[in-house]
């Protein structure tokens, strides 16, 4: 599935991320989040996944956690954001090549964004 964060007319993609509901595992697991280089450093990757938080928290009551997948080291600037949100290694360590990070749910407000960014949910961009 995949959350798509645009201008309230949609005329401009700020960016998405996809994920995926694993009922058996409790978890939902990012796939990719996606934050185009001209919007970056102004909070739309944190609005997304906060998003996904709550409307994980008021729609799946089962999910117990958000579980990033096939991070890489080599893109550690770009993980930094999932720690400064208090993902944590899996392994409680930092690898050197792929690794999983995690984070409990918890509800936490959105907070209002340079350019009122409307997300929802879609299969497309």
């Amino acid at each position: 599935m995949r959350i798509v964060l645009t201008n309230k007319d949609e005329t401009l993609l700020y960016g998405y991320l996809d994920y995926d509901i694993n009922i058996e595992l409790e978890t939902v697991l990012i796939l990719d989040l996606l934050i185009y280089k001209s919007c970056r450093g102004k909070g739309y990757g944190n609005f997304l996944i906060q998003f996904l938080y709550n409307h994980i928290v008021n729609n799946h009551k089962e999910i117990k956690k958000i579980t990033l997948v096939d991070c890489t080291s080599r893109y550690r600037k770009q993980n930094n954001i999932y720690i400064k949100l208090g993902f944590k290694y899996i392994d409680d360590k930092e690898p050197d090549m792929e690794f999983y990070m995690s984070k409990k749910l918890q509800t936490k407000k959105n907070k209002k964004l340079v350019g009122n960014p409307v997300a929802y949910i879609g299969n497309t961009i």
